[in-house]
């Protein structure tokens, strides 16, 4: 699995 992934998701939450 891709990595960025995770970083994709910590972005999602800011946006949240």
């Amino acid at each position: 699995e891709t990595q960025g992934e995770e970083e994709i998701i910590e972005s999602a939450i800011d946006l949240i």
